[in-house]
C-alpha cells in the first residue's frame, strides 16, 4: 500500500487547495519513500520546466489543465479535482461550453459502452466509458492510452465562461464510478512508467498572472516531480488519513475536531457546523465594530463591498489551522483575509467601481472534512448492511434451538394441562353418581 502525503510551505494554506490565493503541493508517493525527506527526490528539470504554469482558471470556479485527446488530437480544458477518480470530457453540445470531444472523428477511440453516473454536492454528470489516447498538452511524451467517460448529459456540472469541458479525477480508485475497476488517468500515466506515482499541485489565486485585466487565476500541477523552484521555505508533511479521497487530519482549528479532505474542485473551507460557529464568534471578537459585517456574510448569502483596491484586510484576523507531522509533532500555517476573502468577480460586483467578496469559509451539517463535492459511492454502509444480514442469521440459528425448546415444554404443558382437566372431570363424575 503506497503512503501519500499533502505538502505544505510558504506558510500558505495549502491543506484546503480550494481556495483561490492558495499556495501548496499535493504529492503521491511510493510507500518506500515513506521515510525520505521529501526534498531527496529527483526531478526530470526539463518536465518540470514544462509544467510550471500549466493552470488556469477564474475565481469560485476552478483550476483546468490543457490536454489532447483522440488522434487526430483534439483540445479541451480539464478541470484538475483531487476529489473525485473519473476523467471524463463533454462527448454532447451544451449551453455552458463551447466545444467538446467528438469521438466519431477519432481513430483510436474504443467504446467500452459501461455507463457512468457521477453526482457531486452541486450537480451531476452521465455518459459512457470509452478508452482513448490523452496527453497533457504542455507535455508531448505523457501520451497513454486512458479511461474516458464521455458525458452525455450534465446537470449544474459545466459553469458558463469557466472555458473547461470535462474533469480530471486525480483521487483513489475507490471512488471511482461505477466501480473501483475503473483506473483513474494518474494510475494509467504512472502504470505506463510515465511518472513515478507522485505529482504536485500549486494554487496561486489572481496573484499568479502580472498583469491580469482579465483577473485570471493561475498555478501548476507537476505530474512525477518536485518542482523545488515553486516554494522558498521549508517543507512539510502530513500524512493521509485514509486512501479514498485526499483525507488528512486537522488538529486545530482554535480547538479540536476530526478528518478532512484535500479537494481542488471545490471553492470554500468548510467545517463542520460546531466548529465553524465557534471560528465566527471569535472572529467577530477580534475585529473593530464588527457590527457592520452582516450576519448574511458570514452565512455566505450575502456579499461585502468596498471601492477597488480598498478591501480592509487589516481589520480581519488570520485564521490558524495545524496539521501533524507525525504523533508527537505538529506545524501551524495561517489562513490570511487575502485567503478566506473571495473576490466574486466583476459580473457579480454591485457597482463598477467596487470589489465585492464572500466568506470562504462555510459551516456544514455532516461530516468532518473541507467541501467533499464528489458524493462517494456508500460501500461501507452497504458492508455494515450485509455484515447485519449475516449476524442476524447466525443469532437466528443460535435462537431456533432454544425456539424449538420452548414450543416443546408448552406442547407438555399443554397435554399435561388437558390430562389433568380429563382427570378432574373424571373425578368429578364419579362424586356425582355417588
Amino acid at each position: 500500500m503506497e503512503l501519500k502525503f499533502v505538502k505544505i510551505f510558504s506558510g500558505l494554506l495549502v491543506l484546503n487547495l480550494v481556495l483561490s490565493p492558495v499556495l501548496g503541493n499535493l504529492y503521491k508517493r511510493e510507500s518506500e519513500h515513506a521515510a525520505r525527506d521529501p526534498r531527496e527526490i529527483g526531478q526530470p528539470v526539463g518536465e518540470v520546466d514544462h509544467q510550471i504554469g500549466n493552470l488556469r482558471g477564474q475565481t469560485g470556479e476552478g483550476y483546468s489543465l490543457k490536454v489532447l485527446i483522440g488522434t487526430p488530437p483534439q483540445e479541451l480544458n480539464v478541470l484538475i479535482d483531487t476529489g473525485s477518480s473519473n476523467f471524463a470530457v463533454a462527448c454532447s453540445q451544451n449551453d455552458n461550453i463551447d466545444t467538446y470531444f467528438r469521438k466519431d472523428k477519432s481513430s483510436t477511440y474504443v467504446e467500452v459502452g459501461t455507463a457512468v453516473n457521477v453526482p457531486y454536492t452541486v450537480g451531476s454528470w452521465s455518459g459512457t466509458l470509452g478508452r482513448d489516447n490523452v496527453t497533457i498538452a504542455t507535455m508531448p511524451g505523457s501520451m497513454v492510452e486512458a479511461n474516458i467517460a464521455c458525458i452525455n448529459e450534465a446537470e449544474n456540472f459545466y459553469i458558463n465562461g469557466s472555458n473547461w469541458q470535462g474533469i480530471l479525477g486525480l483521487a483513489y480508485t475507490d471512488i471511482a464510478r461505477p466501480d473501483s475497476s475503473i483506473e483513474p488517468y494518474f494510475d494509467s500515466l504512472v502504470k505506463d512508467g510515465k511518472f513515478p506515482n507522485f505529482f504536485g499541485v500549486q494554487l496561486c489565486g489572481l496573484g499568479y498572472i502580472s498583469p491580469n485585466p482579465d483577473k485570471m487565476t493561475g498555478g501548476s500541477i507537476v505530474f512525477g516531480s518536485l518542482a523545488h523552484s515553486l516554494y522558498h521555505s521549508e517543507l512539510y508533511a502530513t500524512p493521509l488519513y485514509k486512501e479514498w479521497f485526499y483525507e488528512v487530519i486537522l488538529v486545530d482549528v482554535e480547538y479540536n475536531f476530526e478528518k478532512t479532505i484535500v479537494d481542488t474542485g471545490t471553492t470554500n473551507l468548510r467545517l463542520p457546523r460546531r466548529v465553524f460557529t465557534k471560528l465566527v464568534h471569535m472572529m467577530k471578537q477580534q475585529i473593530t465594530n464588527s457590527e457592520w459585517l452582516h450576519e448574511g456574510f458570514w452565512t455566505g448569502i450575502e456579499n461585502l463591498c468596498w471601492r477597488e483596491g480598498q478591501a480592509p484586510y487589516g481589520d480581519f484576523p488570520d485564521v490558524s489551522v495545524v496539521l501533524p507531522i507525525n504523533n508527537t509533532a505538529a506545524f501551524r500555517i495561517m489562513v490570511t483575509p487575502q485567503q478566506y476573502l473571495r473576490w466574486v468577480g466583476d459580473d457579480n460586483d454591485d457597482k463598477p467601481e467596487n470589489d465585492c467578496f464572500k466568506l470562504a469559509i462555510s459551516g456544514m451539517e455532516t461530516g468532518n472534512f473541507m467541501d467533499c463535492a464528489y458524493k462517494k459511492p456508500k460501500n461501507h454502509d452497504r458492508t455494515l448492511t450485509i455484515v447485519g444480514y449475516v449476524m442476524a442469521g447466525i443469532c437466528g440459528i443460535c435462537v431456533l434451538p432454544l425456539i424449538f425448546l420452548i414450543a416443546q415444554w408448552q406442547c407438555r404443558r399443554l397435554r399435561c394441562g388437558r390430562k389433568l382437566l380429563r382427570q378432574n372431570s373424571d373425578s368429578n363424575d364419579l362424586m356425582n353418581t355417588s
